[in-house]
């Protein structure tokens, strides 16, 4: 039994001795045991496979540790002569010289998973875990079985959880040369999908200084994850559901950690964050705190409002809907861009129409984003690799759970989105909720390189970078398709000077020999 049930059970049985004092031997497939105390070691996955015990840990420091402890290949190793090295999976004697760059990409025998759990160890000798970030750390005995591994993680997980832990260079990554920065990692995959980490990494060559606020109406953030070092406005950021802590943004939730860090991952960081918290820590809210929501963004002047809430069924009363929109046509005046979600299938049934069925997403002044998910071999279960760009052979609307209709304006990434989660930590997350701040960071690059434009004329210049997806032209699915903004900044900032403007005929030349006159 190798499964979450197996995951659960010994979560119980380890909190049971929490209460009576015990410890249970045997318990894991292999000779580990299971002890408890009163932190999150209660529900320690142990021993995810046969024989092999994870070791858990809570820090870097002891995750360094227990590297150590594991004998796990150090990249400084694989530098000193008469190291023992392998060549094509076999092991060798093989003197490095000191030259590091001879080792092949399996050199440090070990592969970095991210994921909420395991069902197999993979051939490894030592696994770590530090259960905050989803993150394992698997050690191998040799490169053969470390690329065997690999190969199956890649067909478990997809190529995007997994990472292969390779040795890097300081001349191969350090742009110590006064150039810009040629790329960035992003965390989610809709960030790579609609070009925005090429657009992202370019921001500085093409020297795009210009701040955008963009405002989160959401659960809050925990601001202690790396996506928003600097990227949070603190003075406009406020709680707008309990004012007797107006100052507190947390998010005791996830979901307003997970929309904001898609926005932070996908700009770069002269676009900021306004959080604006609009539920309690247990989920509550209503109207009028939403309100309070839409109005402090508006107060605050910012550029693009995303609001991946919707009203459905008897939380979508016309009085609701009446007062909201009022601030939704303010903030259309103010040419603030509101972005919004489709809404998903639930406790709602199956997906339907957002006329009607959804709210504010079935509005006119607003952007309604339905969801995407990615084609798989077999097409299957939509969270296989990607490749570079959107377009119909790789993409497929999420015909699960998202909602559709002629209000629907665009399409983004919305199934297994990975991003910032209430622990300060990562999670993969779906829905239409993640569709939505994929919009509103293009909207925001849009802002930034040409804020004269009106929201009309916004919304006009992303159906211009929009790929069609699904039916030729809008359909109820899609809308427009997906933006792909790769390439927008070198279109606008472009000086033209490899531009044919037409031909051209000379009928004189004077002054010949002070510099030439075209006639």
């Amino acid at each position: 039994m190798r499964s979450k049930e197996r995951k659960r059970i010994l979560a119980f049985v380890a909190a049971l001795a929490v209460c009576t004092g015990t410890v249970f031997e045997g318990l894991t497939s292999g000779a580990g045991q299971v002890y408890a105390d009163c932190d999150k070691r209660s529900s320690i996955q142990q021993g995810a496979s046969e024989g092999i015990p994870v070791k858990m840990v809570d820090s870097v420091d002891e995750l360094d540790e227990a590297m150590d402890e594991a004998g796990m290949v150090k990249p400084e190793d694989l530098g000193k002569s008469g190291y023992t090295a392998e060549i094509g999976g076999e092991l060798a004697g093989y003197d490095v010289g000191g030259d590091t760059k001879a080792q092949s990409e399996y050199s440090l025998r070990r592969i970095v998973l991210f994921a909420d759990e395991v069902s197999d160890d993979y051939g490894a000798s030592d696994i770590i875990c530090y259960d905050k970030y989803d993150y394992y750390i698997f050690g191998f005995d040799t490169e053969q079985d470390t690329e065997q591994a690999y190969r199956q993680m890649v067909a478990d997980y997809g190529s995007d959880k997994c990472m292969l832990d390779e040795i890097m260079h300081a001349d191969d990554i350090l742009a110590d040369s006064g150039t810009s920065t040629s790329s960035y990692t992003a965390v989610s995959w809709g960030t790579e999908y609609m070009g925005m980490d090429t657009l992202k990494a370019s921001v500085s060559s093409y020297s795009v200084e210009a701040r955008v606020d963009v405002a989160v109406i959401d659960t809050g953030v925990n601001d202690s994850n790396t996506l928003f070092e600097g990227r949070i406005d603190k003075t406009a950021s406020r709680n707008c559901y309990d004012s007797d802590n107006i100052g507190d943004y947390s998010d005791s939730l996830g979901h307003g950690s997970h929309v904001a860090g898609i926005i932070a991952d996908a700009t770069p960081d002269n676009v900021r964050l306004t959080i604006l918290k609009c539920f309690s820590d247990s989920g509550t809210t209503s109207g009028t705190v939403i309100q309070k929501g839409i109005m402090a963004a508006i107060d605050q002047d910012v550029d693009v409002i995303n609001m991946s809430v919707c009203f459905y069924g008897d939380n979508a009363k016309e009085d609701t809907k009446v007062t909201i929109d009022g601030f939704i046509a303010e903030a259309k005046k103010r040419s603030i861009v509101m972005c919004v979600a489709a809404g998903n299938a639930g406790r709602n049934g199956s997906p339907m129409d957002v006329e009607g069925n959804s709210y504010p997403a079935d509005r006119e002044d607003v952007i309604t984003v339905s969801a995407l998910q990615k084609l798989t071999a077999g097409d299957t279960d939509g969270v296989g690799d990607t490749t570079v760009k959107v377009d119909n052979t790789t993409v497929k609307f999420a015909s699960g759970y998202s909602y559709y209709g002629d209000k629907v304006d665009f399409s983004a990434p919305g199934s297994a989105v990975r991003s910032a989660w209430k622990d300060g930590g990562y999670r993969s997350n779906t829905g239409t909720s993640m569709a939505s701040p994929h919009i509103a960071a293009a909207a925001a690059y849009v802002k930034m390189a040409e804020p004269e434009l009106t929201n009309y004329e916004l919304k006009a210049r992303l159906i211009e970078y929009s790929v069609d997806l699904g039916d030729a032209g809008k359909d109820i699915y899609c809308g427009y398709g997906c933006p792909y903004m790769a390439d927008y900044f070198r279109n606008v900032y472009d000086d033209g000077s490899d531009i044919a403007l037409g031909k051209c005929t000379v009928t004189r030349a004077d002054n010949t020999s002070s510099g030439i006159k075209v006639f």
